[in-house]
Parts: structure tokens; sequence; C-alpha cells
């Protein structure tokens, strides 16, 4: 099994699609890792990080229970603009309606990032 540290650093070496693309397969190989990633997106210190993690849960989140409350606790706790937006694109992705009020929150924190939503 990976490290938190071996992970944080695969998921933020190369572009962002591969990033992302890569924290994917590894929840797709295998489900433990879906735990670490949801703690590294509460706990990892670089937003860079957090932000392609919260894209990965995005993509699985119609598979994972889990993943809708790891990302609305990143709408509405995380003081990265970045994090946060990424976080509500990939909640919009899910569908999950139960993340309406933290959206509208996040809205109101950083208003200028939600133009595309």
């Amino acid at each position: 099994m990976l490290s938190d540290e071996e992970i944080s650093a695969k998921i933020k070496s190369g572009s962002t699609d591969e990033g992302v693309q890569w924290a994917v397969q590894l929840v797709r190989g295998n489900s433990a890792y879906l735990s670490i990633l949801l703690r590294l997106l509460r706990e990892a210190d670089d937003q860079r990080v957090r932000r392609k993690i919260a894209m990965a849960l995005g993509e699985l989140g119609s598979y994972y229970k889990d993943v809708a409350e790891g990302l609305i606790s990143r709408i509405l706790d995380d003081d990265n603009e970045d994090v946060v937006k990424s976080a509500s694109e990939a909640i919009a992705k899910i569908g999950e309606r139960r993340a309406l009020p933290s959206l509208v929150r996040a809205i109101r924190r950083f208003p200028d990032s939600y133009y595309c939503l």
C-alpha cells in the first residue's frame, strides 16, 4: 500500500489531468485508497493536491457514498478558492442535492469563481 506522501507526490507531479486520472485509477484498482484520498482532501497542505483529489472524486462520486461528504466539507471549510471551485464542480458533476446549501455559501464566499456553475 502506498503512503500518504507517495500518493501526494504522484498526484502533484505532472499535469492536472495526469494527477486526476492517476488518482481515479488508484481507487478503481483498490477501493481502500478512497479513504486515504478523502483524508488527503481534508489534510494535505498543498492546495494542488487537494484540488486534484477533488476533481478525481468528481469522477468517482457516483460509485462511492463517502465522496459527497468529503467534497461538501471542502466546499465549506477550505480557504483556497481553487480547491473550493474544484470541489463545487465535482459535486455538481455527481449531482448531489444535499450540497446545494454548501454551493450557495461558496458562491457568496467567492462570487467571481462561480460564473460557470
